[in-house]
């Protein structure tokens, strides 16, 4: 993997530099206005006391409970007047309020490719944030129809939009106050702040080869962010690097480059480690990545 060749553009080579040298490499910000200032409502339902779901009602996938246990969100497919819908329903554990978020037409041949599902819950147990799902598409973690983010307010019902992109990978920081996504296609991280709706834009790096960006996982103190990039996404002979965000310095860095071990960053465990994995046959193999040394750990028994 070492020789591995770019073009010589300026912008490559200054790339370059930076990923050999294992340095720090600035990112622009880039600031976009809020998607919306105000709580933009998409439909207010209505609270009901009769079941909404009707015998033809399929459940698909599991249910998801509340942080505090107390709502459950729940994926049907529907046939009604000769047509299959998939619905997100979230109802109240003590059946005294439902909410029928959202409905999206699916093929008649039974054949789903995209359908609404909870993606996560507010620590506070007053918000379900919902994205669309479906199949994944050639060798790139893409769903068909995308990923956009909505957040459902559990006591109202109003329904807003978060995030109206084709992510491919999201993930919240722990204090929810930040989200870290992909957008399918050429692009780098983009890190949104949620209360201000600006949105920090970090390069993609391997900018002449395919690469798939995931693996997201955030510091404790919500400062910084390591993600894995999958190197020639779409051969067999790949490797990975695990890059780390620095969000007050409006930096990432290399910490582990090209390894052929295929390492993908899971968990920030403290200041200054994180723990990667990796598959071989049917197990799955830890380590432990010293940020400040640079030190591989394998810790399997």
């Amino acid at each position: 993997m070492s020789d591995r060749k770019f073009s010589m553009t300026t912008k490559v080579a200054l790339a370059l530099f930076c990923i050999l040298l294992q340095t720090s490499c600035a990112s622009d910000l880039t600031v976009y206005p809020t998607l919306t200032t105000t709580a933009q409502v998409i439909k207010q339902p209505t609270s009901t006391s009769t079941p909404i779901i009707t015998p033809t009602a399929e459940l698909w996938g599991s249910q998801s409970y509340s942080s505090n246990q107390e709502w459950i969100a729940s994926v049907y497919k529907l046939f009604e007047n000769g047509q299959y819908f998939m619905t997100l329903v979230v109802e109240k554990k003590d059946h005294s309020r439902k909410w029928s978020v959202e409905k999206i037409p699916a093929d008649n041949t039974r054949v789903v490719t995209e359908y609404p599902a909870p993606f996560h819950w507010s620590s506070d147990g007053k918000t379900l944030y919902f994205t669309h799902q479906g199949f994944q598409d050639g060798c790139l973690s893409y769903v068909a129809g995308g990923k956009k983010l909505f957040s459902l307010d559990l006591t109202t019902g109003n329904v807003r939009i978060i995030l109206n992109e084709f992510a491919s990978e999201m993930k919240f920081s722990p204090d929810e106050s930040r989200l870290a996504y992909v957008e399918y296609g050429d692009t780098g991280v983009k890190i949104l702040e949620l209360e201000t709706g600006n949105i920090i834009e970090f390069d993609r790096l391997y900018p002449d080869i395919v690469t798939n960006q995931y693996g997201f996982a955030w510091s404790l103190d919500n400062t910084q962010l390591a993600y894995t990039i999958l190197l020639e996404a779409c051969i067999t002979d790949r490797a990975t690097s695990i890059v780390i965000i620095n969000i007050a310095e409006n930096s990432q860095k290399i910490a582990l480059s090209e390894d052929e071990k295929i390492l993908v960053s899971k968990e920030w465990v403290d200041e200054s480690r994180i723990l990667l994995s990796n598959w071989s046959g049917w197990s799955e193999n830890y380590w432990f990545l010293n940020l400040q040394t640079g030190e591989l750990t394998s810790v399997n028994p």
